[in-house]
């Protein structure tokens, strides 16, 4: 079995998993039922599917043999891809919203939740539309054929076809970056300013700016990797033989980054029945047994 094989079997296992435990929190807790949530699951799933589509064979003929199914896999693949960047950006265009205009968020939320999947839904439908059906060539003698092999372009239609759809993406690329760097700039800008409020005693410190700034810094991060991965090495093709080993690590970074956050902690606290406590000044964390008896992690340093 190839390496790329074998990886590809991991992240897939490890995507599931991650999916599974989140659709189980959101079944359990009712912190899980909010719109943030609903789109994080939403990306973990989409994730899931896409990264399944790579074991899916291209191809099951030769010589023209099953052109359309290899249309509908590249339709269906491209249309996944585009729809985990316009997720992703819609993520941090919520939070934007959500912390520099929180009224109109609070009034707005399930029509910003709704317009925005709604929105991703279409533009992916479009460009996977518009990227899959370019490679539909009509040969001079007449015949239509789907051209699969883009790296080769037999074809000078092709040729014309794969550069137009290398633009478009580029633009696409473009649109996304600025929006992530725009909405992320200013929030980290506004944490950074209600942090020295907290520090000169302006505004409620207990919250925790630093973390909020970590965490913020490694989503723009991810984003902007993801999107030059997409509008710069799978786009222009520079590292063919690792390209879908390369698309398989920033999908699973995304999953990680996004699906990791303080309610998911909590809320696996909750469920494994894992408690804080501050005993004698000594802060920990205890589980409740079966029969409702604490254990805390440090008994037996008390022993």
């Amino acid at each position: 079995m190839e390496s790329g094989t074998i990886l590809n079997i991991i992240v897939a296992c490890l995507m599931a998993l991650i999916t599974l435990y989140l659709i189980i929190l959101y079944l359990k807790s009712e912190s899980f039922k909010t719109y943030s949530c609903y789109n994080i699951i939403i990306m973990s799933i989409v994730i899931l599917c896409d990264c399944l589509l790579q074991f899916i064979p291209k191809s099951f003929g030769t010589d023209g043999e099953y052109e359309f199914w290899e249309y509908l896999k590249d339709l269906i693949t491209i249309f996944f891809d585009k729809l985990i960047l316009l997720i992703s950006t819609m993520q941090i265009i919520v939070i934007y919203i959500g912390m520099i205009h929180s009224e109109y968020y609070t009034s707005h939320e399930k029509k910003v939740f709704i317009g925005g999947i709604i929105v991703c839904i279409i533009i992916s439908g479009v460009l996977a539309g518009i990227y899959s059906s370019i490679r539909w060539v009509t040969l001079p003698n007449g015949t239509t054929i789907y051209d699969e092999d883009e790296e080769n372009d037999r074809f000078e239609e092709s040729k014309k076809r794969n550069l137009a759809r290398r633009i478009l993406e580029g633009i696409f690329c473009i649109v996304l970056f600025i929006a992530n760097v725009f909405c992320l700039g200013v929030v980290l800008g506004h944490i950074s300013k209600k942090r020295k409020e907290a520090k000169e005693g302006i505004n409620d410190n207990s919250l925790d700016y630093e973390k909020q700034l970590t965490r913020f810094l490694v989503i723009l991060f991810i984003n902007v990797i993801a999107i030059l991965v997409s509008g710069i090495i799978m786009n222009f093709k520079l590292v063919k033989e690792y390209d879908e080993i390369i698309y398989l690590v920033v999908c699973f970074a995304i999953d990680l980054c996004y699906s990791i956050n303080k309610t998911l902690y909590k809320e696996t606290l909750k469920l494994f029945k894992i408690h804080k406590y501050d005993k004698d000044g000594e802060k920990g964390m205890y589980r409740l047994t079966t029969f409702g008896e604490a254990i805390y992690e440090n008994d037996d340093d008390e022993d």
